[in-house]
């Protein structure tokens, strides 16, 4: 039987073993170095490397109990020739090459890869599974938790799976199996091994005497000092405040050499417990575990003290493997009755000498747990991740994908196996500028947001989100360079993409601005003082209502001019008394009507004089007692007549004189009179006349009685508030004025080409012209209406476009200008128009101007008074009874030579203000007497 067998799957057999040497040990892929000869001078190198091999070796009588057969199987790693002779009309080659295991073909591929909801045999297992590798469990599942997530970064797979098994404290040997080969074994307690079957294995201190029968010799027995203490550190977000401390079990006098180590997540398994936040429990429940930190940290101290004491040995026993638990006898020391555990040997030999075995044990009534020695990989610097949610058939672009703590999920670029949905990663936590409790910044990153990721102490299992950054699918709020002095806080409504609110600066030297927009509500509180100061002008527009409550006392004060203006309605509520102290002139201008009720007294004291003008009928109703009292003279005026009617007693008292005159007749009415005076009296009823008296004198001479005569005087004219020509605001191209002006354009077209047919194509035009004016859209914004007639559209409405044009330069508001021209090419046609259905279709749109109208309202005319029939008189009635017309100012065009307004022919013209009256060419009301001159007798404006 040959000591020695070599196979290839690709069926060489030229090969001779010369010599060996395999090294192997516990959690260590096995060597078998083999040199070999082969009389083939051109063995096919190629056809051997990286393919399976297997050797065997047979010890015969050295191992007289375990029958020496030891069998390596694995691929050849490795292989040269390394020598070539000439011997007797042969050639002689000499070839090196290795075995290694399965396992070692782990240490080819290079990833960067995730593991979500494993535990560590579950992640060995899935990586061994893809290579193929056969293997056995020797442990206890149960005992080692899942891993929310784990990653290997950088790695091969094979340092991978040793760093996740040298921290579950989990070894691995090649035991042989059967002839077919060793078998990959994972065990937690390799100390726990059964003993090798048979006998102690007797020391010998002079073995060459004993070569024919099992020994171990060269024995030297080792013991180093070690750590006896150790703790773990981790921090819990949840409990921030907590102390989270682990420590294993210390070890008698080696205790003051402590091994203190802080582990981010080092505590952190899913252990099926809380779930008390179901967003962040959505894929598993994970805590910090102290149990689990004590066993890691137990583990850890185990590793570090595994080689404490052992044992350094040569023998005949090729059996003495990795992961065999044997026993000496006969060997002096006391510590060499403990047994041990083999961790490496090395067995060399070759085909002609002798065969040895060299090797370490360590103490098997020891915890063994393999050495820590495979770093975990450090991750520097920062990354660029794609934050991800579920794929579920919502606009991932509109998405935001958070748990209770702010956490987002993200795709890492290196990651090929995410699906950029919400198992690409586990829950990231997400760094803000300013956290506190209950207070701070929140800017949760949204669905498809790049960000920045770095890792707690480099550790790729640790990722924390540190920043965001903008891409070309994502670009910057602002058009850069332009705008490279704006800094800005903008977002985006959800799940609508065309509003956000935005707080923003321009820095711009000389354009400087601060901007801020709610998109829907703005809510401010303010638990104390408020104070706003603008050092130049303030604009402030409410679309719709406004409410303003006040809970104690209100000052306003402005110290020059003050202008308010309401639309329409103006309600005041005043539950308490309302005073008010006007220090100069006091001026108020209604257009309309004014209505005044006061449900008890009113007291009005003028220390001053007190005028009133009404130019038209003045109506007062008492519905109780008047009482009138003049301090010193009362003159009163009436230009015709004057009517009293008393319903009961009338009675006149004066302290002097009584004087009646009249210009005509004077004529007194009772069916009772009586005069009355010192001497006697004179009564008329109807019975007839008794005159009475101490002496009655008729015609005997005498003069008649002398009176002063009526002397009343003048009364100082009342200063009317004249209000200022409000605002005209311009904007091209009105719809109105675009339909009026398509519709006349129109009509000319068609009279210029069907000159015979005037009357028929007029009367078909104006019809469709009516109807397309019913249906036309007529849009009338506030402040924005001007109207003219006259001498014609091309000299009126140039004349108005060029005031609105001026006033629009001096930087006042412009909204729009509606412009409806005069009916006169439409007046020149009704004179050919056979249903005399005139400018209905002008009437139309008039009136929807009319009515639409709000504001202040300004008219300019060529024509005063303005001819009946003219559209722009139907206009005006119409705007004077629109409550939402608050004031109409009527401006008639004059030639000046001096004029600021030109038309299109250059002519000059001033816009004087005239009366509604005089627009209309109304009937004034009866002229009063001439009225005195007054020094302050100006018109005031308000």
């Amino acid at each position: 039987m040959p000591f020695f067998e070599l196979s290839f799957d690709c069926g060489e057999t030229s090969l001779v073993v010369r010599r060996f040497s395999i090294h192997e040990a516990v959690s260590t892929p096995f060597t078998v170095s083999l040199w070999v000869r082969s009389e083939n001078p051109a063995v096919d190198i190629g056809a051997i490397v990286g393919q399976p091999a297997i050797f065997k070796v047979r010890s015969g009588y050295l191992n007289l109990t375990g029958g020496g057969l030891r069998v390596w199987s694995g691929y050849v790693s490795y292989m040269e020739q390394t020598h070539a002779e000439h011997r007797q009309n042969k050639v002689l080659s000499t070839y090196h090459f290795r075995i290694v295991p399965h396992l070692w073909l782990l240490d080819q591929r290079r990833n960067h890869r995730i593991f979500q909801h494993l535990s560590i045999p579950d992640i060995v297992d899935k990586i061994l599974t893809e290579w193929n590798v056969r293997r056995a469990w020797k442990i206890d599942r149960g005992q080692y938790p899942k891993h929310e997530f784990r990653v290997q970064y950088g790695e091969s797979d094979f340092t991978f799976v040793s760093r996740l098994l040298e921290e579950a404290g989990i070894a691995y040997t090649f035991p042989d199996v059967d002839d077919n080969g060793s078998l990959l074994t994972f065990s937690a307690e390799l100390h726990k091994n059964p003993p090798r079957p048979g006998p102690p294995v007797p020391y010998e201190h002079n073995p060459t005497m004993e070569a024919e029968r099992e020994f171990v010799s060269k024995v030297s027995l080792v013991r180093d000092v070690r750590p006896g203490a150790l703790v773990l550190r981790d921090y819990d977000f949840r409990r921030p405040e907590y102390p989270l401390f682990t420590e294993a079990p210390k070890a008698g006098d080696e205790a003051r050499f402590e091994q203190y180590h802080y582990i981010p997540g080092g505590m952190f398994v899913e252990a099926g417990r809380g779930g008390d936040t179901p967003f962040a429990d959505d894929k598993g429940i994970a805590r910090h575990d102290q149990p689990t930190g004590e066993k890691r940290a137990t583990r850890a101290l185990e590793a570090a003290r595994a080689d404490r004491g052992g044992i350094s040995f040569e023998s005949n026993l090729n059996d003495l493997t990795p992961g065999v638990v044997f026993k000496v006898d006969h060997h002096p020391h006391p510590d060499l009755a403990r047994p041990f555990l083999t961790t490496d040997t090395i067995l060399e030999g070759s085909a002609e000498g002798e065969w040895m075995v060299s090797g370490h044990a360590t103490f098997a009534d020891v915890p063994y747990r393999p050495p820590l020695v495979t770093p975990r990989p450090e991750v520097l610097g920062v990354q660029s991740v794609r934050v991800v949610a579920p794929r579920n058939g919502i606009d991932l672009d509109q998405a935001v994908h958070v748990d209770e703590f702010g956490r987002v999920r993200v795709q890492f670029p290196w990651d090929r196996e995410g699906n950029l949905d919400d198992d690409s990663s586990c829950w990231i936590r997400v760094v803000e500028g300013w956290g506190g409790a209950g207070y701070g910044w929140l800017n949760l990153p949204r669905v498809g947001h790049e960000l920045l990721v770095t890792f707690l102490d480099g550790d790729p299992d640790r990722p924390v989100l540190a920043g965001r950054l903008y891409n070309a699918e994502k670009p910057v709020p602002y058009k850069l360079p332009e705008h490279k002095t704006v800094s800005t806080w903008k977002s985006q409504s959800m799940p609508a993409l065309n509003g956000y609110n935005e707080i923003k600066f321009e820095d711009q030297k000389g354009e400087e601005l601060f901007y801020m927009q709610a998109e829907k509500n703005l809510r401010k509180l303010v638990k104390n003082d408020e104070i706003d100061t603008v050092g130049h002008v303030r604009d402030k527009l409410v679309q719709a209502w406004e409410f303003e409550t006040v809970g104690g006392n209100r000052i306003q004060h402005t110290e020059k001019e003050r202008d308010e203006m309401t639309g329409r309605l103006h309600h005041t509520l005043i539950k308490g008394d309302r005073r008010q102290l006007v220090r100069k002139d006091e001026i108020e201008v209604n257009f309309l009507r004014r209505r005044l009720l006061v449900k008890k007294n009113v007291d009005a004291v003028v220390k001053g004089e007190k005028r009133e003008r009404t130019e038209w009928d003045l109506h007062l109703y008492t519905k109780e007692n008047r009482k009138d009292r003049t301090g010193k003279d009362h003159s009163l005026f009436v230009y015709q007549e004057k009517h009293e009617k008393v319903g009961g007693d009338y009675a006149r008292e004066a302290g002097k004189e009584i004087h009646y005159t009249a210009g005509e007749n004077a004529v007194g009415q009772a069916p009772d009179i009586t005069l009355k005076g010192p001497g006697g009296f004179i009564r008329i009823d109807g019975s007839g006349i008794v005159i009475s008296g101490t002496k009655v004198d008729i015609n005997v001479g005498g003069s008649p009685g002398h009176g002063h005569g009526s002397r009343p005087k003048e009364i100082a004219k009342a200063k009317e508030a004249v209000p200022i020509i409000g605002d005209v605001h311009v904007q091209p191209d009105s719809p109105a004025f675009a339909t009026m002006k398509a519709l006349w354009d129109q009509l000319v077209a068609d009279l210029a080409v069907k000159p015979a047919d005037v009357k028929y194509a007029a009367l078909k035009r104006i019809e469709e012209l009516n109807k397309i004016a019913a249906n036309a859209d007529v849009e009338t914004p506030l402040n924005g209406l001007v109207l003219w007639s006259g001498k014609g559209p091309p000299i009126a409405g140039t004349v108005a476009q060029d005031f609105a044009n001026q006033r629009s330069a001096l930087g006042l508001p412009s909204t729009t200008l509606e412009q409806t021209p005069g009916g006169i090419e439409l007046g020149h046609l009704s004179s050919r128009d056979p249903s005399e259905q005139k400018d209905e279709a002008w009437t139309i749109v008039s009136k929807k101007l009319a009515t639409q109208a709000a504001g202040d309202v300004h008219i300019v005319l060529g024509i005063v008074p303005i001819p009946e029939g003219r559209i722009v008189r139907h206009e005006i009635e119409m705007l004077s009874n629109n409550p939402n017309v608050t004031s109409i100012t009527v401006l008639q065009m004059q030639v000046s030579a001096t004029g600021k307004y030109k038309d299109a022919g250059g002519t000059a013209y001033d816009l004087v203000p005239i009366t509604m009256q005089e627009a209309l060419g109304l009937k004034p009301p009866p002229p009063p007497a001439p009225e005195p001159d007054d020094e302050d007798d100006e018109e005031v404006a308000a």
